[in-house]
């Protein structure tokens, strides 16, 4: 989205999941703790933040059977953190199907030449992304 550009990715996924929130039943929580004045996070890595969280609410919201999910956006000096919950039903890493989101995900995180942890529990999966500040 242009908006990325304009007003950095915390506010463009603030009104994404705010829309997100009027169509669907689930409750997603968002927290943006990114720097409103004086960001460091690069266009380039905004785009993909936001690309990622679009793909990890899209996943919840077909496969996971979730009731919630929780979205933690943070900015510190040398590095940008996602933190992603959803209280779905898991899956396993082993058969994930190639091609699947979890792929693409795993690929613009190295693009950003970051770290991905993933806990795939039923009831717990979390997604632990960190950035560095470029």
């Amino acid at each position: 989205p242009a908006s990325i550009d304009d007003f950095g990715i915390g506010v463009t996924l603030t009104n994404y999941i705010e829309n997100l929130n009027k169509s669907t039943s689930i409750n997603i929580e968002y927290e943006d703790l990114t720097k409103q004045e004086n960001s460091n996070i690069s266009s380039h890595q905004g785009i993909n933040l936001f690309r990622i969280s679009q793909e990890l609410i899209n996943n919840s919201l077909k496969h996971a059977k979730a009731k919630n999910i929780r979205i933690t956006l943070s900015e510190f000096d040398e590095f940008i953190s996602l933190f992603y919950f959803d209280d779905g039903i898991g899956f396993d890493m082993n058969t994930v199907k190639l091609g699947s989101g979890i792929i693409n995900i795993k690929e613009r995180v190295e693009i950003c030449n970051g770290n991905i942890l993933i806990n795939a529990l039923p009831g717990n999966t979390t997604f632990e992304i960190e950035l560095p500040i470029e």
